[in-house]
């Protein structure tokens, strides 16, 4: 028995999408409950008011939904796995899970998935964040940018709206401290990942990226004094190189940052609200998700 979640105002979902998903886990022989979300009734409430006794959880939804839906197994302690079905505009989660060419696939090839553990950041011992921890600048490029010009461009919105607000770029003057290490400066991004990109943005090498290796990548922008630093800037968000003097890159088990002035949060895509001080620990291979590789594709 499964506990399947399905988010019906997911970016991408389509208008027989949902019925396709029950025909697939019926011809499984997968039994299932099914829970809608709605507003202010998310995962995390269906979560609360369950009982938990399935054999594992089923998420159709974008980003937020599946941030959503582990916040609700780390608050109940659940290491059961979870079936991710990306449906939602940037699906950053899924992305380090595999490609699939059809979102059914998934469904019906259950019995081919692995359980693969990952890393789950924690932030201020409470709350949960799958792939990023994002503040300062750019930060609000992904839950502010319009749903609409998110579903017609995909994560090209993204980019599109962060270049069109860079010109209000707001500089913080942080005090970090990176496992061990610890200094000072004033920047205008920070991103705690364990991710092969974010929002879109930011990309790392994917061979470099190990999400069950107990440590985040953190990166931390420099606040720019002159045009040359700018475009340093630019240009490692465009050739997806950040070896310039104008990027803080590191790896490590927990950060704690205090800035100036309060900082934007967000989390897997979705508003957190506003800090000026917060800490970021990794907790290793504390969810369970499955992974996309023996998926086979059904024409």
């Amino acid at each position: 028995m499964y506990l399947f979640i399905y988010n019906p105002k997911a970016g991408l979902s389509q208008p027989n999408e949902l019925n396709e998903f029950i025909h697939c886990l019926n011809q499984s022989k997968i039994r299932f409950d099914l829970f809608l979300t709605d507003l202010n009734y998310g995962p995390v409430e269906i979560m609360d008011e369950v009982d938990h006794n399935y054999e594992g959880y089923i998420i159709a939804g974008g980003d937020g939904t599946v941030s959503q839906m582990v916040q609700g197994l780390y608050n109940h302690k659940i290491r059961k796995p979870l079936i991710i079905l990306p449906i939602g505009t940037a699906n950053e989660i899924a992305k380090n899970l595999g490609n699939v060419a059809h979102i059914t696939d998934i469904l019906s090839n259950l019995e081919n998935l692995t359980e693969r553990p990952v890393d789950l950041g924690v932030l201020n011992e409470t709350d949960c964040f799958t792939f990023a921890l994002t503040f300062g600048n750019f930060t609000e490029v992904t839950y502010k940018t319009p749903q609409n010009l998110k579903n017609w461009l995909g994560y090209r919105a993204y980019l599109i709206y962060g270049f069109l607000t860079f010109r209000r770029i707001h500089a913080y003057g942080l005090k970090v401290r990176i496992d061990d290490t610890s200094f000072s400066g004033s920047f205008v991004f920070g991103g705690i990942t364990n991710s092969k990109s974010v929002g879109g943005i930011f990309h790392y090498d994917e061979n470099e990226i190990e999400l069950s290796d107990g440590l985040f990548e953190v990166m931390l922008i420099r606040k720019p004094r002159n045009v040359s630093q700018i475009r340093q800037i630019l240009k490692g968000m465009m050739s997806r190189e950040y070896d310039n003097e104008m990027f803080v890159i590191r790896q490590c088990t927990e950060v704690e940052i205090q800035s100036d002035t309060v900082m934007s949060m967000n989390i897997d895509g979705e508003f957190a609200g506003d800090m000026s001080s917060f800490k970021a620990t990794n907790h290793k291979e504390i969810l369970n998700l499955m992974d996309y590789k023996g998926v086979t594709t059904h024409d």
